[in-house]
């Protein structure tokens, strides 16, 4: 039986992990790498941090109070936010990182809005 062929790391000759890099390689090097190689210079890569979307499904009894949200995170006139809040379920902020999110939440929590906070696919 063949074993099988994994790429090794061009400074040190072990073998490649995922979600490590040598910090012996060139910058430009590690940026084109399809996996990262693994030697005793090993250091983690950065995690990519996660984004999510907020979801705005219901204004809750104070219509508003949440036109007035809107007008803040979305930057819209009058109009235009009264017409955004009736046509809901919408997305108020797509691609955001949790702090984000947080500000979203308490911003929205005294509206007694209801609301979904979704995690985007990387």
């Amino acid at each position: 039986m063949a074993q099988e062929s994994r790429p090794t790391c061009s400074i040190c000759t072990h073998h490649w992990l995922e979600n490590y890099q040598c910090c012996r390689l060139p910058e430009a090097v590690k940026d084109i790498l399809p996996s990262r190689p693994a030697c005793m210079y090993l250091r983690p890569i950065k995690e990519v941090e996660p984004t999510y979307t907020f979801i705005l499904d219901d204004y809750g009894p104070s219509k508003i109070d949440c036109i007035k949200l809107v007008r803040e995170f979305l930057g819209l006139g009058l109009k235009e936010a009264k017409d955004f809040v009736e046509d809901l379920p919408r997305p108020v902020r797509e691609g955001v990182t949790e702090k984000a999110i947080d500000a979203l939440r308490r911003a929205f929590a005294p509206t007694a809005a209801r609301y979904r906070i979704v995690l985007e696919e990387q």
